[in-house]
């Protein structure tokens, strides 16, 4: 018995919906167009741009049972360290980056917005706030001259208490 073409590259041809419990979408392989399950590892999860290429698997050794890990060489993050590992949108140009130092680098051209019932900072150094940034939220300062909690509305302290000192 022979097994062949269980394994193939295919181009991402329609991208999925991202809507369903199941994320498919159509590739094209050797003149034909199928659709495919989008597998990618825990706790990761992106939708596949249209041109991206697919390593397809036939589940079971069967045709019509396709499942697809989408890739794309030509965009991905270069000239990773050894231990590194970079996560983004290759196409915006938008990464979180775990350098092999330690650090985490957050790159991006546009914003950064974190939505959370609270926040805690710990800043090691200075904090910086830059003129015209506007905060709202509580503001917790762990230690330090400043330590306490604050309200912040609108980019003001509200309310608050450094050192157990009302404002």
């Amino acid at each position: 018995m022979k097994i062949f073409n269980i394994i193939k590259r295919a181009i991402i041809s329609l991208s999925s919906k991202d809507n369903e419990d199941f994320q498919i979408a159509q590739a094209t392989y050797f003149e034909k167009t199928k659709n495919i399950e989008l597998i990618l590892p825990y706790g990761l999860y992106s939708n596949a741009k249209t041109g991206a290429i697919s390593l397809v698997f036939a589940v079971n050794g069967q045709e019509e049972n396709l499942a697809g890990i989408p890739y794309n060489p030509y965009v991905r993050f270069k000239n990773l360290n050894p231990s590194e590992v970079a996560v983004g949108n290759p196409h915006k140009l938008t990464k979180i980056y775990f350098k092999d130092d330690g650090n985490i680098d957050i790159e991006t051209s546009v914003n950064v917005n974190i939505k959370a019932s609270k926040t805690n900072l710990g800043v090691g150094g200075k904090a910086i706030a830059r003129v015209d940034d506007i905060i709202t939220g509580q503001v917790i300062i762990p230690s330090g001259s400043s330590a306490g909690t604050y309200n912040i509305t609108n980019g003001k302290i509200s309310t608050g208490s450094p050192n157990n000192t009302s404002i």
